[in-house]
């Protein structure tokens, strides 16, 4: 759900968590400072989810 910060009210039933999906790429930088200016507001929840791409073997590619 994206909402922006003056729309952000608990009565109404939004509770504050906002959760960011980060990695080692410059662009999750982006999209948390993003999550950050537009979405966290003073009393807000923000949930890192850090993603890490499993390497895969050789033995297990198709050729």
């Amino acid at each position: 759900m994206w909402l922006q910060k003056n729309q952000w009210d608990k009565k109404d039933g939004v509770n504050g968590i906002v959760a960011v999906a980060i990695d080692t790429d410059k662009g999750s930088q982006n999209a948390l400072k993003w999550a950050i200016d537009h979405l966290i507001t003073k009393g807000s929840t923000i949930v890192l989810i850090h993603v890490k791409v499993k390497p895969t073997s050789s033995s297990n590619s198709t050729p």
